[in-house]
């Protein structure tokens, strides 16, 4: 802490051996210094500081008087004294996403292992500027505290944007260490309800669906088509009717309980190109099929994919009766059924939310039974 009237003491301070980080003005005039020693710095500013106490100058005045007279505490910098984020400084010891901020007088390659050992998890990317390089860095503040005190390099510590792209970019072991952290903090519950993705497939080998599946519960309602997703979309689906919005799961270290299982039915072949059979059918066939296999189990049916267009203007069609006939019910029961609305035209969008006035559901989610 330096005592008020002596701003040019940073400059001193900067320049006798320790690294100035930042400076943080405090209501009564006085100014919070933060600053990195290296253990070189430290003992060059322990020795100015005993030459204070033991020497004078040729005027009679302790030696270095500038610089350590105005020194009214030195504290070792913690966690809290790197933050320079606008937002309040995390009360709690969870684990969290950081940007951590690093001079860049050290190799990044050392700063990831010593952060890596601490226990701490690094993302694969990085940012470069001319005095900084910014890290994001995943784990708790007690690991942090005990983890950046060691470090040489670290400046300034901030929240991480709330963002999955970290997690979507990992490829490889990396992408690996994160799924297998996650499958072993998830647990099963002895009942469960199936959703049943009515899609493009379900590619029931991914590492995040394998576990928690059954492979017979996969099927297409038409078996010449295979159950191979190959269009995608039908997989994202599962994995968000299993987890959610996996971000907060995988970046996180609580139980994750999970009270459902996924089956998929195919009902879109894997090219654009119209079968020419009714889609109603097709739903309603892939339906029965599902049923047929795995009769005992609860389900719900999710249905995320729809007609292009909005010509029908909320009118039934086929597709839509034949999903409202099968929700309310024939011989074998009632049925529940989460249709999307479909999606708007990308040139619409640039009105969001006036458009949606205008706009209708897409072919079949004007149907009256599901929920949309």
């Amino acid at each position: 802490m330096l005592e008020r009237g002596y701003d040019d003491a940073l400059a001193r301070l900067d320049s006798s051996g320790v690294v100035l980080l930042a400076a943080h003005p405090e209501p009564d005039g006085r100014v919070r210094a933060t600053v990195f020693l290296k253990t070189a710095g430290f003992r060059k500013l322990a020795t100015k500081i005993q030459q204070f106490q033991d020497e004078d100058t040729q005027s009679g005045k302790p030696r270095n008087e500038g610089l350590v007279s105005v020194i009214h505490s030195i504290q070792r910098a913690a966690v809290r004294s790197l933050w320079t984020d606008q937002a309040e400084f995390p009360q709690t010891n969870t684990s969290l996403w950081w940007e951590l901020w690093l001079r860049r007088d050290r190799p990044l390659s050392e700063t990831r292992e010593a952060l890596e050992s601490g226990g701490l998890a690094v993302g694969s990317s990085e940012l470069l500027f001319p005095e900084r390089a910014v890290l994001l860095v995943h784990g708790s503040t007690e690991q942090l505290a005990r983890t950046v005190e060691l470090l040489e390099s670290a400046a300034e510590l901030r929240l991480a944007k709330d963002s999955p792209t970290v997690l979507v970019d990992e490829r490889g072991p990396e992408a690996a260490d994160w799924i297998a952290d996650f499958l072993g903090r998830v647990s099963i519950a002895e009942r469960r309800v199936a959703i049943c993705v009515l899609d493009t497939g379900v590619n029931a080998g991914h590492p995040l669906i394998k576990p928690f599946v059954r492979l017979a519960d996969f099927l297409a309602s038409r078996p010449a088509w295979g159950i191979r997703d190959i269009r995608k979309h039908g997989t994202l689906m599962a994995g968000l009717a299993l987890f959610g919005d996996l971000s907060p799961l995988l970046a996180g270290r609580d139980s994750v309980a999970l009270f459902s299982t996924v089956e998929g039915v195919k009902i879109l072949p894997d090219t654009e190109e119209n079968p020419r059979e009714l889609w109603g059918r097709m739903t309603l066939d892939g339906v029965a099929a599902i049923e047929i296999t795995n009769p005992a189990i609860p389900r719900l049916f999710s249905l995320a994919v729809t007609a292009t267009d909005s010509r029908d203007n909320g009118r039934p069609s086929s597709w839509s009766s034949a999903i409202d006939q099968s929700a309310f019910g024939d011989l074998s029961g009632r049925r529940l059924f989460l249709i999307a609305a479909g999606n708007s035209e990308k040139e619409a969008r640039r009105e969001h939310p006036a458009h949606l006035e205008t706009e209708s559901c897409h072919d079949p989610a004007q149907a009256w039974m599901p929920l949309r």
